[in-house]
């Protein structure tokens, strides 16, 4: 993977966010997905192309039943589809993926920018120390010596920059702003907390919370007394929860934890 391709990766973050915003919008306003989908087929990017495709074959054969694809759908979106469809609440589970998708891209923006100064040194490491080759060997040779070394760099750089990515999204902070948004979508969407909870625990992985909340059995416990089982959740954003819980308002509290931790206030 080199860094266009790892960008071209990344840019889907934001393509996927606007496509389930854009279909969320429709549900909202109680306009049939057959007369939806045009307007959801643009922008025609690949990230979408597929998923529309996928939705007018289901639209065709006359009930909407998606499977997973590598470059379609994938295990979490389905989730949150069928969740949504079979609580009535499909535009509360597209916005709550468009959310997600959101988030991701602010930490592609993230990557982005701590990546740049490393890839602008790295392009000036294969030129500027190279030049004496100019003047000892021939400029031919220089340029030759300095174009494998920018591809090289491009090349192996994209790896790298997929791989901080993935690092900051499993970070421990980012899980739990994953986790929290999921967690009131579900409730609000009227799961019991076992689902819930597995929901929430599928948009956390790969990370170490994702891990942690495999082991925690709710047993009819309190929502805020379970996520402290899992020990790896900020002690603010669970005295939040608990309050929320306290006044019948968990779903808002789980978001508004979310918004403080991604805001860095917690």
């Amino acid at each position: 993977m080199n860094v266009k391709q790892a960008f071209a990766r990344m840019q889907q973050c934001r393509d996927l966010a606007t496509f389930y915003r854009q279909w969320a919008a429709t549900e909202a306003a109680g306009l049939p997905l057959r007369e939806a989908l045009p307007g959801l087929k643009q922008p025609a990017v690949a990230a979408t192309q597929t998923r529309t495709r996928d939705l007018s074959a289901a639209l065709a054969r006359g009930e909407l039943e998606l499977q997973e694809r590598s470059d379609g759908f994938t295990a979490l979106e389905l989730a949150f589809i069928n969740v949504g469809m079979t609580t009535g609440n499909l535009d509360g589970a597209l916005n709550a993926l468009a959310e997600m998708y959101e988030a991701d891209y602010r930490i592609v923006i993230r990557a982005k920018r701590k990546a740049a100064y490393p890839l602008m040194l790295a392009f000036c490491a294969c030129w500027i120390p190279t030049f004496p080759i100019a003047f000892f060997v021939g400029p031919l040779t220089w340029v030759l010596v300095g174009t494998i070394g920018t591809v090289a760099v491009f090349s192996m750089g994209g790896m790298a920059l997929w791989r901080y990515f993935v690092r900051i999204r499993a970070s421990p902070r980012w899980a739990q702003i994953r986790f929290f948004w999921a967690m009131a979508t579900a409730l609000e969407a009227g799961l019991g907390i076992d689902e819930a909870l597995s929901l929430s625990a599928q948009v956390t992985a790969p990370s170490k919370l994702s891990a942690c909340l495999r082991y925690v059995v709710p047993k009819g416990r309190p929502i805020s007394e379970l996520l402290r089982t899992a020990g790896v959740f900020d002690g603010g954003a669970l005295t939040m929860v608990e309050t929320g819980e306290i006044a019948g308002r968990l779903p808002g509290s789980m978001r508004q934890a979310a918004s403080y931790l991604e805001s860095g206030i917690l």
